[in-house]
């Protein structure tokens, strides 16, 4: 199979391992203080726990060597040191949550903020399923190193040096031992380290593969039904999975051999204390009631780095998902908002392009378009697939900006107005719309929270939807389904007109308005706009001769560049072109939905 690369390059040593999981420290800054607390308290708590365990050992032998006095004090003690063990715990259980939370919100906001600046035409070429996995799994990956795993790594880098300084205190040179072991530990998995980012990277793309592959299943259904595709579509399901557990069991081999080759090394550092510290004791260098506390040294030596080793072994896979994360919270905004300012943005709705360049990377869909549009006109943009109709009209609501020339509304260049802002006065309604699951009621909110009830039913009607309005029991508080899925397409289309022009914008761009609705409702559409439009300038990219013929002016776009402009009469008298596409659209031009226009209707 073939699996969707992650964002970057793989790491090549365990340094640019580390690296790449550290590279969205950024986003944590805020977060320093409460981290540095986490670790103080894991380390307190570390060091608690070995000291109870150390006391009860040295208790325990000398009441078995018949050394009794001073037990009470010592039995004391060690009850306020388990009460001590119990509030550290708490508070770093406490402590470490409140820093998972806080991580995962940043991480998540951060990744929603980026959705939102880059989208739609920055998410161009990204699967929605893998943008979907690094927004929620990846994070979900990274929120347990940083808020977890990072901290409890530096207290297993401070807890052991405790132990071993204590260690070496009551045996001598004999409890450096279990520091050697802990390099043994170790210096493997950093010589591992570029095995383990191979693994983790294919096995962070094969999940995003079969996530996206799964998704796209899923919101193609009905289509695979339709052309008997369903079965070859789980075949590829499938697939994608076989190729996910072989990723993963490579990975769990290697993690396997690693977790192995710790027990072998904990359990040799074991046996030879106990040998050496035997010796001592034989050669009577040693009180013998100190061994039992030393064994308990090095079992807590060890408990902080075993604790987080797992998590070290899945470090590549971590990285992957870094670097995932990272690609698209630092993708760059397909808008430049440095020039624009916050204002409120109360153009009028005259429109201006002049020498306008523009396009996608590597490709120039627009060469030096000149326009002008004065306020209160309706223009339909016509041309052939490609001719860059849509571009156009992304460029009027700055989902992209030009790469030359300028676009001006209300004699205001747009790059001086926040994108934000244009989207109050200048909306776009799209070819294919989408639904919330929600109510009628909350679908609208979404375009104007404060609107009341009686412009939200003025809006319907405005779009043709009054009648539906009128058979639906709950009125505007019938819930709509899944992605809309109670309406037809020419419901949701005129679902969200009605969302634009509850928005009262000065310029209504709509993408092919009509391209799911049958003869009548257009008529009936059209009619209605016509009659609320006064004072709005609204351009339609439209392919349909009804809708071209509603239009006050026509712009015939090829290659790019306005090849004819005039109204639909004009343009039938003097353009072969525009003769030619109209003779084609009325023989039935196939529209998005891949259906003629009888078809349509």
């Amino acid at each position: 199979m073939t699996t969707t690369a992650a964002a970057g390059t793989t790491a090549t040593t365990s340094r640019e391992l580390v690296g790449d999981i550290l590279r969205l420290r950024h986003l944590l800054a805020s977060h320093r203080a409460l981290f540095v607390a986490s670790v103080t308290l894991v380390v307190a708590m570390q060091v608690c726990a070995a000291t109870v365990s150390a006391l009860t050992a040295w208790v325990t032998a000398r009441i078995a060597a018949d050394h009794l006095d001073g037990v009470t004090l010592w039995l004391t003690l060690v009850a306020l040191t388990v009460l001590l063990l119990g509030l550290l715990t708490w508070l770093e259980s406490w402590w470490s949550h409140v820093l998972a939370y806080r991580v995962l919100s940043t991480m998540r906001l951060a990744m929603h903020a980026a959705i939102g600046r880059i989208a739609p035409g920055g998410l161009a070429g990204r699967r929605t399923g893998e943008v979907a996995g690094a927004a929620i799994n990846d994070v979900e990956q990274l929120e347990w190193f940083y808020a977890h795993t990072a901290g409890a790594s530096v207290a297993a880098l401070l807890s052991p040096l405790v132990m071993v300084s204590a260690a070496v205190t009551l045996t001598g040179p004999v409890g450096l031992l279990p520091a050697a072991g802990l390099l043994a530990l170790l210096v493997p998995l950093w010589f591992l380290g570029p095995l383990q980012a191979r693994q983790g990277e294919r096995v962070r793309a094969e999940l995003s593969a079969l996530k996206a592959d799964t998704l796209e299943g899923a919101q193609g259904l009905r289509d695979l039904l339709t052309l008997d595709a369903a079965g070859r579509r789980t075949d590829l399901v499938l697939a994608r999975t076989a190729d996910l557990q072989r990723a993963k069991l490579t990975f769990a081999l290697r993690a396997g051999a690693e977790s192995a080759l710790a027990d072998a090394v904990m359990a040799a550092v074991n046996l030879g204390m106990l040998a050496l510290l035997g010796a001592r004791v034989r050669d009577g260098v040693l009180d013998p009631v100190v061994v039992p506390v030393a064994v308990v040294l090095v079992f807590h030596t060890f408990a902080p780095v075993t604790g987080v080793y797992a998590m070290w072994q899945r470090l590549g896979e971590m990285a992957a998902a870094a670097r995932r994360v990272d690609d698209v919270s630092r993708a760059p905004s397909p808008v430049d908002d440095d020039a624009a300012t916050d204002e409120p943005f109360d153009g009028t709705g005259d429109l201006e392009l002049s020498g306008v360049r523009a396009g996608y990377p590597g490709r120039e869909v627009l060469h030096g378009v000149d326009l002008r549009v004065p306020q209160g006109q309706t223009v339909a943009l016509v041309g052939a697939s490609g001719a860059g109709k849509s571009t156009l009209a992304h460029l009027l609501v700055r989902f992209a900006d030009a790469h030359a020339g300028t676009v001006r509304v209300g004699g205001r260049d747009l790059r001086t107005v926040a994108a934000d802002r244009v989207r109050d006065r200048i909306v776009l309604v799209p070819q294919t719309s989408y639904a919330m699951r929600a109510t009628l009621r909350e679908n609208l909110l979404l375009a104007r929270p404060d609107a009341t009830e009686e412009a939200m039913v003025a809006a319907l009607r405005e779009a043709a939807l009054g009648g539906l309005l009128d058979t639906l029991a709950d009125g505007l508080d019938t819930p709509l389904g899944e992605g809309g899925g109670t309406l037809s397409g020419g419901q949701l289309q005129r679902l969200a007109i009605a969302r634009g022009l509850l928005l009262d914008p000065a310029v209504l761009v709509l993408d092919e308005p009509v391209a799911h609705l049958d003869a009548l409702a257009e008529a009936e559409l059209n009619a209605t706009l016509r009659r609320t439009r006064p004072g709005r300038t609204t351009v339609v990219v439209a392919h349909r001769v009804s809708t071209i013929r509603a239009a006050d002016r026509v712009v015939l776009l090829d290659g790019g560049r306005v090849v004819a402009d005039g109204t639909h009469e004009d343009l039938l008298a003097t353009s072969p072109q525009y003769q030619r596409l109209v003779s084609e659209e009325s023989a039935g031009p196939v529209g998005p939905a891949g259906t003629s226009e009888q078809e349509r209707g």
